[in-house]
């Protein structure tokens, strides 16, 4: 099961983030396989629930609404 991570592992996240060594990205997935996943997710029911957390989460992340 997913943990949030704590406040000292947080920060060590971040700082693997602004390092000045980068890291080369490899390929996992091809555009194809990416393209079926997608195909199988559309397939997926959704809660409506969760559809109302998504639209309150886009929306306050608007500046223009409350």
């Amino acid at each position: 099961m997913w943990t949030t991570p704590s406040a000292a592992e947080e920060r060590q996240i971040m700082r693997m983030g602004t390092g000045g060594a980068l890291e080369v990205p490899q390929p996992v997935l091809s555009g194809p396989d990416i393209l079926a996943l997608q195909q199988t997710i559309r397939k997926m029911p959704v809660a409506e629930h969760v559809y109302a957390y998504a639209e309150k989460l886009v929306r306050v992340t608007r500046p223009q609404d409350r």
